[in-house]
């Protein structure tokens, strides 16, 4: 999709001041940042899966410590093995997480392209049968104009009759 950067900067800081406006606690919507960056749904939703994927890339990433010095003397080697495998599981859990993360993500986005390809197809169909409606009332407006002209027409030949 060919979007302006200008437009692109726009939509970003909209995305950005909504998201320190809820705390950081939640994405803003796509249609509230549309709203907000005065643009149409399929530039803002393109522009806010780029945000959201930048922001998603700022996720936390697996973090190794080191064991403190007064453990390894408490425990020595039996602790460092423990301390070893809860990161183990730590990490497992954050990147399973991250997995099922991803997937949800996706799948609201799979949803949220839907949902913009039925607005944007329900907004043309407006527009054509709004067409078709003044297409129609000038033909029948012609129609009664015309049916005018005959009842005039009729009603000379009957009096020339």
């Amino acid at each position: 999709m060919n979007i302006s950067n200008e437009l692109r900067e726009r939509i970003f800081q909209v995305a950005e001041k909504l998201y320190e406006e809820s705390g950081r606690e939640r994405f803003p919507s796509v249609d509230s940042v549309r709203r907000a960056a005065k643009t149409d749904m399929n530039a803002a939703s393109y522009v806010m899966r780029e945000w959201r994927k930048a922001q998603s890339e700022k996720a936390p990433k697996p973090v190794v410590l080191t064991v403190p010095e007064s453990i390894q003397q408490v425990g020595a080697a039996a602790f460092a093995t423990v301390w070893q495998e809860a990161q183990k599981l730590a990490n497992e859990s954050l990147q399973s997480a991250q997995v099922a993360w991803d997937a949800e993500r996706a799948e609201l986005e799979s949803m949220r392209e839907e949902i913009a390809t039925a607005y944007e197809q329900q907004a043309q169909e407006l527009e054509q049968a709004q067409k078709q409606i003044a297409t129609q009332a000038a033909t029948s407006q012609a129609l009664a104009n015309e049916l005018e002209a005959y009842k005039v027409q009729v009603a000379e030949l009957r009096g020339q009759l």
